[in-house]
């Protein structure tokens, strides 16, 4: 996605990377601290304009993958894809990085009773964020998350699904490809994400609010086919970043 130019009004902020996790082979989070003293109000969904120091005009759009909730830092992922995250996955903690927002409407309906996160890829962060936010903040909603990746090796946040089920979230992960004998321990869902999928698993996805983070073609294709079952436009909330 072509980040949109910064209006003079938004806060800036110079981040510190406190931590750099590896996720995958390809993508990174970065625990970013905020300067001492200062805050950063976002909703869940939100998303941030970054760059280096070295290039402050290259800034790019980044979602906020942690929670409102979690105090004096903000998380964001970083995948390979494209190329275009090249900057930030060489980040090494103790870096500085300047950051401008948050921006965007792609953001969580607290007074929605049912919500559905379909997601490809990096397309996670922002659901993530949606995800634990509700959870943190006991939102009386029922809460589905239903993933997409390449390999069972792209999992992002492997280690915080089976949390998320422990706390009441319906989860269910499935990869598009699996290589004989080396995914052998894969016990997830395989295919693509399809609004079958999604009324096979969610009872109550008729009278969800659906949000839907990925690659163009998989976005597109879920909110058409959710459409065409029957969901309302206005409760299929889309945020297209390109290729994850």
């Amino acid at each position: 996605m072509s980040p949109p130019a910064a209006p003079p009004e938004a806060p800036a902020y110079r981040l510190t990377v406190e931590q750099v996790r590896l996720e995958t082979a390809s993508a990174r989070t970065l625990r970013l601290g905020l300067p001492p003293g200062a805050t950063l109000r976002f909703q869940p969904g939100q998303f941030m304009l970054v760059s280096s120091l070295e290039e402050p005009a290259r800034k790019l759009a980044f979602s906020l993958a942690s929670s409102p909730l979690e105090a004096g830092w903000v998380e964001v992922t970083v995948g390979s894809g494209g190329g275009t995250g090249r900057p930030l996955l060489e980040a090494r903690e103790g870096d500085v990085l300047e950051a401008r927002g948050p921006y965007g409407r792609f953001t969580l309906d607290e007074r929605a009773p049912e919500s559905v996160f379909l997601f490809g890829g990096t397309g996670a962060a922002p659901l993530r964020s949606m995800l634990r936010y509700a959870l943190d903040k006991s939102l009386p909603m029922r809460l589905n998350a239903l993933g997409s990746f390449r390999t069972p090796a792209d999992v992002l946040y492997r280690s915080e699904w089976a949390e998320f089920a422990s706390r009441g979230a319906r989860v269910h992960l499935s990869v598009t490809r699996l290589e004989a004998g080396a995914d052998a321990a894969w016990t997830g869902g395989r295919g693509r994400l399809t609004p079958a999928t999604v009324a096979s698993i969610v009872p109550g996805w008729r009278g969800a609010v659906h949000y839907l983070c990925g690659p163009e073609r998989m976005v597109a294709d879920l909110t058409e086919g959710l459409a065409a079952m029957g969901v309302p436009r206005e409760a299929i909330r889309c945020e297209r970043r390109g290729e994850y």
